[in-house]
């Protein structure tokens, strides 16, 4: 539970900011807005409001050259300036995305969340709806500032359609995680590899270092079994462990080792 994928609206401002506003202002508005709004609404810790942060200045700084080297001698307000607006706003979130994924990897090892893969697939098609989203803003903006006004209401409907398609495959990827597990688990003819493969798809399922069941003994004389799934060391067989039930505030048992 130590990672997050997020669906952003940030790169309409980019793209209005690469066509209408000069480099340094709106590499400082990304770095400004961007650090207000994880710092004092998200409430991240001071390390992760720095790398964000940074690399928000990177991924606009990538997007202002390339914008600037690709659009060249082209008229800024002719379509094919919309066309490199694009490119650049993809090839900057491809970077932001490697180098999201090569920390995540340096912190969490194997367990990095597949950055690249999300990116290529539903990002990509994020990243080009609000690219369109943000040069009809530069359109409008440029023929009269107040038809800016009329970009709240295709802006609403995408971020509640974007929240409504993300909940639905939150969804569907539960019910898949639920069906292949109990479908696995029936069917193993060994029980210790079926429960070995059910905790290593609840470990997928929600992001954990450690998975473990305990296996309460039918006779009262005999020790619970417990399996864990972890990573290297924290591997462990079904064993039988010296063990006794604690009871929580809420009531609930649960077993924890002596």
């Amino acid at each position: 539970q130590r990672e997050a994928q997020t669906i952003s609206l940030s790169e309409v401002a980019l793209v209005v900011g690469l066509f209408l506003v000069p480099p340094v202002e709106l590499i400082a508005a990304q770095i400004i807005g961007g650090g207000l709004a994880l710092a004092v609404y998200r409430r991240q810790s001071a390390v992760k409001v720095a790398f964000n942060v940074a690399q928000f200045a990177v991924g606009t700084s990538i997007a202002i050259g390339l914008f600037r080297l690709l659009v060249g001698e082209f008229d800024p307000t002719a379509p094919i300036a919309w066309l490199m607006g694009a490119i650049a706003l993809l090839v900057a979130d491809l970077a932001t995305a490697l180098l999201l994924s090569f920390v995540i990897r340096i912190v969490d090892g194997k367990r990095a969340t597949p950055t690249i893969r999300y990116f290529i697939g539903f990002g990509t098609i994020c990243t080009l709806a609000n690219t369109a989203l943000g040069l009809l803003g530069v359109a409008l903006l440029r023929r009269d500032p107040q038809a800016g006004l009329l970009l709240i209401v295709p802006i609403g409907v995408t971020v509640a359609a974007y929240r409504g398609y993300w909940r639905e495959h939150r969804r569907n990827e539960t019910l898949e995680f639920l069906y292949d597990s109990m479908r696995r688990l029936g069917s193993a003819t060994d029980l210790e590899k079926g429960l070995r493969d059910f905790l290593t798809d609840a470990r997928t399922a929600f992001h954990a270092n450690l998975a473990a069941v305990v296996l309460n003994p039918v006779d009262p004389d005999d020790l619970p079994r417990r399996l864990r799934v972890g990573n290297g060391s924290d591997d462990e067989a079904l064993t039988e462990i010296d063990a006794h039930l604690i009871e929580t505030s809420s009531r609930e048992p649960f077993v924890a080792a002596r």
